[in-house]
């Protein structure tokens, strides 16, 4: 099985990473928040195409680019909310 990561984003106060990966191929994106070093893993979403990943200022929510034709970042996703 094909796996990538897509995007990787630490939190200002390193204590929370958002990550994506890219499985299987596709062009689809499944985002993940966890919380410093432990195991419990946060489902941000589905994400049909992901150029890159922001947090908000107050962490409570990330913020992801799509691509147009070119591969370029395009426009904001809408906001995740992982909690």
């Amino acid at each position: 099985m094909f796996t990538a990561n897509a995007q990787v984003k630490l939190g200002q106060s390193s204590s929370w990473l958002a990550y994506t990966v890219q499985t299987g191929g596709s062009e689809v994106c499944t985002g993940y928040v966890n919380y410093e070093d432990s195991e419990h893993r946060l489902l941000a979403g589905e994400l049909s195409s992901v150029v890159s990943i922001e947090w908000l200022q107050d962490h409570s929510s990330l913020l992801y680019t799509v691509p147009d034709a070119h591969g370029r970042p395009h426009k904001v996703g809408p906001v995740l909310r992982p909690w």
